[in-house]
């Protein structure tokens, strides 16, 4: 459509692999010199991978009109054969004939005749390797080569490799009379990997993986393609565009086809020989859903944006007011509940000095104490074991003799966001610091002191029905007591 208009010869960005257009960088080079190394050398498997539209059918095109003349080749196309119907296809495709006509006369033999490739009807498939077989056979004493390139390698099945592994068997003392060429995506080298072919795996003697063009190759490739298209300087692409170019195809040649075949297009509809950055976008939007100009996004509208920040605004402001309410610490995040025993009839504990530790892990564990009866010690909201008493409260004069106990933590900084939120809810509470029998140290957190033991059942009710912990009441101890509780266990220690 837009050839004339730039005084192209032909269309210079098609899909078609035409190997005119082949842009030989220095992986494209390399490519072929692995290729034809192999092929002077007479190794068995070559594999060449890459990722789609890295330019793999083009190579495959372009390398079989540069092979000599004594090279004969066979390309197929579709992989998605079976075991008998594939060698139909490679003895199809190399134009074999057989030794003997199936008809009962020499017609089929006679190379003058137009091929027909009928006579393989009814054939066994050993009847068709014997056929292969000969017919190489007969080749390398021309002094013939046969290459069989199999494009799209991904697709074969296990047993179709399996099978190629076998024909190239097909051999002489001192050469291969098979090279096989695979071609294929990334995937292809994933499967040869699968443990039913680390046979053929291991007869690749050649491998080769095509990569994205880079950004200066892109630039290349483009004005190669349209100086082979006949391009004088008659449509120039900017920089800027180039620079775009390469950011949407990520040098895939396959897509940079696509995209500046688009772009001629719209600049032909402008009537413009230079492709600028703004008619590269028209043939984006081409490609991705239309040439309509695009929908506005709702978040793209200023007026929107207002009443957004207005609101990130309360949400941080909301967040501060907590977090400073909370003690300044990260410990808002901790579910105080977590971890808490089953709930059980609130007990009055005896004042004890120290409280053999319950194993951790454990929910709720009988213990025995020297100044009292068996009690119960909780797991704390940490997933801790309730630490023995073995000190003073750390309250401010208060009076009292009954504490709810709450939670048992493992930091102080846990323990001082669970005083401020059971604060917020209306209890007083307060923390203190404990010992364990190993002298590891808890926070443990209490609400009170009651006057009597009445006002802390109903305390400890009030919060089991609220589901906020499962407490148990503690009856305080003077301060001469607590004392001579810690020296008495101090000695023992």
């Amino acid at each position: 459509m837009y050839e004339r208009y730039y005084g192209l010869k032909e269309k210079p960005f098609s899909l078609t692999p035409d190997p005119e257009f082949l842009y030989l960088n220095k992986q494209f080079q390399a490519a072929f010199e692995n290729i034809l190394y192999g092929i002077r050398r007479h190794e068995g498997f070559t594999t060449i991978v890459g990722d789609v539209g890295t330019g793999k059918t083009t190579l495959c095109r372009s390398l079989l009109g540069k092979l000599q003349k004594n090279v004969r080749t066979a390309l197929i196309l579709n992989p998605l054969l079976t075991e008998e119907d594939m060698l139909k296809a490679i003895l199809q495709d190399f134009g074999v004939r057989p030794r003997q006509s199936v008809l009962g006369h020499e017609a089929a033999s006679n190379p003058e005749l137009p091929y027909d490739p009928t006579w393989m009807q009814g054939m066994t498939r050993k009847e068709l390797i014997d056929e292969l077989n000969y017919f190489l056979l007969d080749g390398a004493e021309k002094n013939i080569f046969s290459i069989l390139i199999i494009d799209e390698s991904q697709n074969l099945s296990l047993g179709v490799l399996e099978q190629l592994r076998i024909l190239s068997n097909l051999e002489t003392s001192k050469k291969k009379l098979l090279q096989i060429i695979f071609v294929g995506q990334l995937e292809f080298e994933e499967k040869l990997h699968l443990p039913q072919l680390r046979q053929l795996n291991q007869r690749i003697s050649i491998r080769y993986e095509l990569t994205p063009l880079s950004s200066q190759d892109t630039f290349q490739y483009i004005e190669h393609r349209l100086a082979v298209a006949g391009s004088q300087r008659s449509v120039l692409f900017t920089k800027g565009a180039l620079r775009r170019i390469y950011k949407f195809s990520k040098g895939y040649p396959r897509l940079i086809n696509i995209l500046c075949d688009r772009a001629l297009l719209a600049g032909y509809n402008a009537r413009t020989r230079v492709i600028t950055v703004k008619i590269l976008k028209t043939a984006a939007r081409a490609l991705v859903g239309g040439e309509k100009a695009p929908r506005r996004h709702f978040f793209r509208s200023g007026r929107v944006w207002v009443p957004v920040v207005v609101l990130l605004a309360f949400a941080t402001a909301a967040v501060v007011y907590f977090w400073i309410m909370r003690g300044s610490t990260p410990s808002l995040s901790i579910n105080f509940d977590k971890g808490l025993p089953p709930s059980t009839e609130a007990a009055v504990l005896p004042a004890v000095d120290r409280v053999p530790a319950a194993p951790a892990r454990t929910a709720v564990q009988p213990v025995k104490s020297k100044s009292g009866p068996s009690v119960l010690a909780p797991v704390g909201a940490g997933g801790l074991y309730q630490p023995a008493v073995s000190s003073r409260l750390n309250t401010a004069g208060a009076a009292g003799d009954y504490l709810v106990q709450v939670y048992s933590l493992d930091t102080q900084e846990q323990a001082a966001a669970a005083v401020a939120d059971l604060k917020m809810k209306s209890y007083s509470a307060f923390s203190a610091v404990r010992w364990d029998a190993n002298r590891r140290r808890w926070y443990v957190v209490y609400t009170g002191p009651f006057s009597s033991l009445e006002r802390a059942n109903a305390a400890a009710e009030s919060m089991r029905q609220s589901g906020l912990a499962r407490p148990l009441i503690i009856r305080r101890t003077s301060t001469a007591t607590d004392s001579r509780q810690g020296k008495a266990s101090a000695k023992r220690s």
